[in-house]
């Protein structure tokens, strides 16, 4: 008995070491492949070949686009986190144009921004709140402005609405991420050291084919979602290739958590209507539910048919609900 006891925890050694061998490999492989794909194909420099303006807050270059009138009320987007920043919006900005001015920016790391490859105080919460601030400012927008945010920028809509009161009138927070915005398990895995959190930056964000974002494109138009030109998807897509990317991912995954939400939620003041798809299967209904209770002032409207991006999935029926809320304005 004791020699057959021997034998098996021989046996099991061996296989452990060879699971671990097997890992390490996959492991080498896949931060070596994902980092020379990196480094091969991030090749855009992201404002060189920027559409809207590129203007520089504090020490850092902010793209942003507009549309619509300026005479009209001014409306803010904050995107989520999305390599493609701003672009990921998709039609929501024209359609709301013909009622508002709005400013489309990319946030810092993201779009056709300049993206910094070390973590700090820029790619937090607070950070980036009083970035769009100050971008206000510099754009000469005149008091208060109602501001959208979704997912990721939902957080930092609410953050800015908390640290800059005075410039934020209404708040439309679709699918936001308030409850975990340490990002968990991804923010995890994109912190690892050794190259292997920027590999999987890279396979987060940057990896992939537009093949495949075609597919998802063309599932979502026949589900009767928006239907982007191919043009258009093309240009999205080449958003993940500017220089830098991955990096820049890699630092906002290292960077701690600093934001007053969702400690202060019932500080927010502004008027507020929270956007959720019943069909979210990233963030679910029931965070939207808890969102509109926690919030001193808020409506709660949920997108029949819609997921994690309603406005993509039945972006008439979001901007209409956007707008509608904008538009009286009677505080």
């Amino acid at each position: 008995m004791p020699r057959l006891i021997h034998r098996l925890l021989k046996i099991t050694g061996i296989a452990l070491a060879t699971l671990v061998v097997v890992i390490a490999g996959l492991v080498a492989y896949v931060t070596i492949s994902g980092n020379s794909a990196a480094d091969e194909r991030e090749s855009i420099i992201a404002v060189t070949v920027a559409p809207g303006q590129v203007v520089t807050i504090g020490d850092r270059q902010i793209h942003v686009r507009t549309f619509g009138d300026i005479a009209k009320p001014t409306v803010l987007l904050l995107h989520g986190f999305s390599a493609e920043g701003g672009f990921s919006w998709g039609p929501l900005p024209e359609l709301l144009a013909d009622s508002c001015h709005v400013l489309v920016p990319d946030m810092l790391g993201f779009g056709h921004s300049e993206r910094v490859t070390e973590p700090g105080l820029h790619y937090t919460h607070t950070g980036r709140a009083s970035r769009m601030a100050a971008l206000l400012v510099r754009l000469g927008v005149d008091g208060p402005v109602d501001v959208v945010g979704t997912s990721f920028g939902g957080g930092v809509a609410a953050e800015l609405a908390l640290s800059h009161p005075n410039q934020v009138r209404r708040l439309v927070l679709i699918d936001a991420q308030i409850y975990e915005l340490g990002g968990g398990i991804f923010q995890f895995l994109g912190s690892v050291p050794l190259g292997i959190g920027r590999a999987l930056s890279w396979y987060g964000q940057g990896g992939g084919s537009i093949e495949r974002e075609r597919g998802a494109a063309q599932a979502r138009c026949e589900s009767g979602g928006h239907c982007p030109e191919s043009e258009d998807l093309q240009k999205q897509f080449s958003l993940r290739l500017v220089r830098g990317t991955a990096t820049a991912l890699h630092a906002m995954s290292k960077t701690p958590t600093d934001a007053q939400v969702p400690r202060d939620l019932r500080l927010i003041r502004s008027p507020t209507l929270v956007i959720w798809g019943e069909r979210d299967n990233l963030i679910p209904v029931s965070d939207g539910e808890r969102l509109s209770n926690d919030l001193s002032q808020a409506l709660l409207a949920t997108v029949e048919g819609a997921g994690h991006n309603p406005y993509l999935d039945r972006p008439e029926v979001v901007a209409k609900l956007v707008e509608e809320f904008f538009l009286d304005r009677k505080d």
